[in-house]
């Protein structure tokens, strides 16, 4: 796949953030925006369409969604998909925490060998969106859904207000009018939070459930709802078996999804073929080549995580911005050197950035594979907008996708 359209396809995942994919009428919503996003921008203008999704899950009954996913398949060649997962959704504060489980966990699929590992939060994100359901597309809004709706209507103004907040203080950050108490911006105390959060954040404190078995019990039972709904891998199993000839699949995302694409890829991969249990066989035959496209990604797992990808992955992209922050996670080579990624103005992080590179030391943790060559020169911003726009708006440049409303503040910009 054409990396413009794979990152076009990954920035598309953020509209919508304010909106609980849960509910069916907000999906309709977000379907919708994408619907429109496919025919509007540049480099994927009517060459794909939604397949799947979008699909996401938000726990209790109050909040923004913390996972979310859709599928698209190519107009012009019809047996080719593309699966994207969202980033981080920069309005939830719970979905930027669990990027703070980081202790490492064993990779759990095909014979890969006990030394195979992920970090808690990738292999707790990949069990999340295994578990999500979505009806097939189109989706049309019903008279049920309407009735949910408004009954769901409270919720609904409570996660907007949450998300309206967040855009004002992103907005702000960013050197725009932003409405008065807006937070102010101290990347020190957000860099400590970060490195006090590291080991130390529990999925008890994040979701108010026990532990990782009883949260994706409860992302299960909130995603049975009726009519007709498939999980990503039920609805491959169908495409697969509908095809008339070899399948391509490509799984892309940027920053969080930048570690879960990988992720759900191998899995993928680790579920192909006969001799898998029966609940995994969505391509006993091996029709589908699969691949990984991630940006701004942090690292999903350990050396031998990587090793184990590439066996079992042949074909992946990666791009990997030097200048971006997210990148640096949680290689502690990588980690030690964002003190002096932007000259003097992270300086102050020199201290900190220590302590969190000797905490990620014990992880063993590296990119999965190679990142591809990067060319921008790094350009005098303020602070946060170099940030935020080296973590997007730069990728989008590096790779020469002109369309503005893919940028930082466009994409994460309510609907309505």
């Amino acid at each position: 796949m054409n990396p413009a359209e794979a990152l076009t396809l990954a920035a598309i995942t953020y509209r919508g953030c304010e909106y609980n994919l849960s509910n069916p009428s907000s999906r309709k919503i977000v379907y919708d925006e994408i619907i429109k996003c496919l025919k509007t921008f540049s480099a994927v203008k009517d060459k794909w369409e939604l397949v799947w999704g979008p699909a996401g899950y938000c726990p209790g009954a109050i909040g923004l969604d913390d996972s979310a996913m859709f599928a698209v398949r190519n107009t012009r060649e019809p047996e080719t998909l593309a699966i994207v997962i969202r980033g981080t959704n920069f309005f939830s504060l719970r979905d930027w925490e669990t990027n703070f489980l980081v202790d490492p966990k064993p990779w759990p699929y095909g014979t890969p060998g006990n030394d195979v590992k992920v970090s808690h939060s990738t292999l707790l994100g990949l069990n999340i969106l295994q578990a999500l359901r979505s009806p097939l597309a189109p989706i049309e809004a019903t008279t049920a859904d309407q009735v949910e709706a408004t009954a769901d209507a409270a919720k609904a103004v409570a996660a907007k207000a949450e998300a309206a907040a967040g855009y004002a203080f992103l907005t702000k950050m960013l050197g725009g009018v932003a409405p008065e108490g807006t937070p102010s911006f101290d990347i020190e105390q957000i860099f400590d939070r970060i490195k006090e959060k590291v080991g130390v954040v529990e999925v008890r404190h994040l979701f108010g459930m026990d532990d990782d078995t009883a949260l994706l019990s409860d992302v299960s039972a909130a995603q049975r709802q009726s009519g007709s709904t498939k999980t990503l891998l039920e609805f491959l199993e169908k495409f697969v078996n509908a095809a008339h000839g070899p399948v391509d699949i490509s799984v892309i995302g940027h920053s969080k999804g930048g570690a879960l694409a990988p992720a759900l890829a191998l899995w993928l991969a680790d579920t192909q073929g006969a001799g898998v249990p029966e609940t995994d066989q969505w391509d006993p035959n091996k029709r589908a080549e699969l691949q990984s496209l991630t940006f701004a990604a942090p690292t999903p797992g350990n050396k031998s995580f990587a090793n184990h990808f590439k066996d079992k992955v042949q074909t992946a992209y990666r791009l990997d911005n030097p200048y971006d922050l997210v990148t640096h996670a949680w290689d502690p080579i990588e980690i030690r050197q964002i003190p002096k990624l932007y000259g003097h103005q992270l300086a102050i992080l020199g201290g900190p950035a220590e302590v969190l590179a000797e905490l990620a030391g014990h992880f063993g943790y590296q990119h999965e594979v190679d990142a591809k060559p990067w060319s921008l020169p790094l350009e005098e911003r303020p602070l946060p907008a170099q940030i935020a726009f080296n973590h997007l708006d730069a990728y989008l440049t590096e790779l020469g996708i002109p369309d503005p409303g893919l940028r930082f503040l466009e994409v994460f910009k309510p609907i309505r």
